[in-house]
């Protein structure tokens, strides 16, 4: 979640999956304005797949680069910020959910609230905020920031065979038993996955049984 990435001038779309993956894990991403690229087929690939926080030119990617690293959510002694949030399930940072499910519809009450904290973490530093009541008052001013933070909150982090241990017992214990005796075209076997972001699980699952 410190990571940052920078995409610059270039062909072909190297980097596009490097930053899809520093963003879903919370880290910063910056491509290269096409104003100022020779090529501009590699960062305008990044910025394409959305997942781009930053495009500008180089000198200003520069600039950032310095703020960002002065900001104490990246900063590596962090002195004020791992308790800008307060009590997780209080004060500012309920607010602030009550305020994402009232535009949204969705109730992130019960999703995981670290990697809800660092989300929004992530959205302060991109606009130079150090604390939750500044980010609140900003989110209050400029109500599209409250749909932007939503997309960072649904932000997929998966991958195929992702909880190996799970799969391993899947594998082992829980799907040798459902087929033993059983005859498929009289008794089909229904595998249902729920949270599947963009289908890694259900191939994985999926995998495993034909396996």
């Amino acid at each position: 979640n410190q990571a940052i990435a920078v995409i610059l001038s270039g062909t072909a779309s190297d980097g596009t999956d490097g930053c899809r993956a520093i963003k879903a894990g919370g880290g910063i991403t910056f491509a290269q304005d096409e104003e100022s690229a020779k090529f501009v087929s590699m960062p305008r690939s990044a910025v394409m797949a959305g997942c781009i926080d930053f495009v500008l030119p180089p000198r200003k990617i520069a600039q950032e680069l310095t703020r960002i690293g002065q900001h104490p959510y990246i900063a590596q002694k962090r002195p004020k910020m791992e308790p800008a949030l307060g009590n997780p399930m209080g004060g500012e940072f309920i607010d602030l959910l009550t305020m994402v499910q009232e535009t949204s519809g969705v109730d992130f009450g019960l999703y995981k609230q670290t990697s809800l904290q660092r989300r929004v973490r992530r959205r302060m530093v991109l606009h130079r905020l150090e604390n939750m009541r500044d980010y609140l008052r900003y989110v209050r001013q400029n109500p599209a920031e409250l749909d932007e933070l939503y997309r960072d909150m649904l932000i997929h982090v998966t991958g195929f065979f992702r909880d190996k241990k799970s799969f391993e017992a899947l594998s082992e214990r829980v799907f040798p038993p459902l087929f033993q005796s059983r005859k498929l075209e009289e008794n089909p076997l229904r595998i249902w996955i729920p949270g599947c972001s963009t289908g890694e699980e259900a191939y994985s699952i999926a995998i495993c049984l034909l396996e």
